[in-house]
């Protein structure tokens, strides 16, 4: 199964890095003050022993329960920033992951820091060729196909635009060309008026009207008194009507029955 201590561990003793944020500034484990690092800059970290000590115009001694000392070859987390470290075979305490948040910032300050970054960045674009492009290379020809497709959507807005104005075109064109006009007769309830036509089972009256054309297909209503009663009446009369056909110059009215009232009517004509 292999030494058991080359595996990493997450301690049960409890860890005392209170500033586990500065551990990134760990220098290591030295002998004695006197070999601490000449170099530190304030907020370094070191171990002489069992001793921590932290840089500040100089070298000081921190309480011992401030910071533990790394055990070679652990694993320390830190649960407050989602970072986890690791301490290896020789004391040094090294980064080994970071939250994604953590991450993204990292590479955008390099971005920023540095723009041949992007280009040195390498993303399979097709396994089964192993065909690769840089990063900056990807991201130009996806905005490129993005600029392609908000293209292809104003062009079909445009085509949209466009029929809908030819659409409006065509009726204005139509209406131009339509008329609309009311036409007014009277169906006489004179009983000389109707005449029985055996074969077909009705009474017809022919009516008078210079505005009417065979053509018409017009829209027919009776016009009724302002007086409730005669509406009334008007409206039974009214009901033996079944059929009006045009003619050039007049109009046959078809009735069940010869009516008792004179009915008013208005046709409206669209040509």
């Amino acid at each position: 199964m292999g030494n058991k201590s080359a595996f990493a561990r997450v301690p049960n003793r409890p860890l005392s890095y209170d500033k586990i944020s500065e551990i990134t500034n760990y220098r290591g484990v030295f002998d004695s003050v006197s070999s601490l690092p000449s170099d530190a800059e304030k907020g370094d970290y070191a171990h002489v022993g069992e001793d921590t000590y932290k840089y500040s115009n100089g070298w000081n001694r921190l309480d011992p329960q401030y910071f533990i000392n790394p055990v070679k070859k652990e694993l320390i987390v830190d649960y407050l920033r989602h970072i986890i470290y690791l301490c290896d075979a020789d004391g040094n305490i090294i980064k080994a992951s970071a939250s994604a948040e953590t991450i993204i910032d990292e590479v955008m300050d390099q971005i920023a820091n540095d723009p041949v970054y992007l280009k040195e960045i390498q993303i399979t674009i097709n396994e089964e060729t192993g065909e690769t492009v840089s990063l900056e290379k990807g991201l130009v020809d996806t905005i490129g196909q993005l600029e392609t497709i908000r293209g292809e959507t104003v062009s079909l807005e445009k085509g949209l635009v466009d029929t809908i104005g030819q659409l409006e075109t065509i009726r204005e064109e139509w209406d131009s060309k339509s008329s609309v006009h009311n036409a007014t007769a009277t169906i006489s309830s004179a009983q000389e008026s109707w005449v029985l036509d055996s074969d077909k089972g009705a009474y017809i009256q022919t009516i008078k009207l210079a505005d009417i054309l065979e053509t018409d297909y017009p829209i027919v209503d009776v016009c009724l008194s302002d007086n409730y009663n005669t509406a009334l009446s008007e409206l039974n009369e009214y009901g033996k009507i079944y059929k009006i056909l045009t003619f050039n110059g007049y109009i046959d009215v078809y009735a069940n029955a010869p009516t008792s009232v004179d009915l008013n009517i208005i046709l409206k004509i669209d040509r």
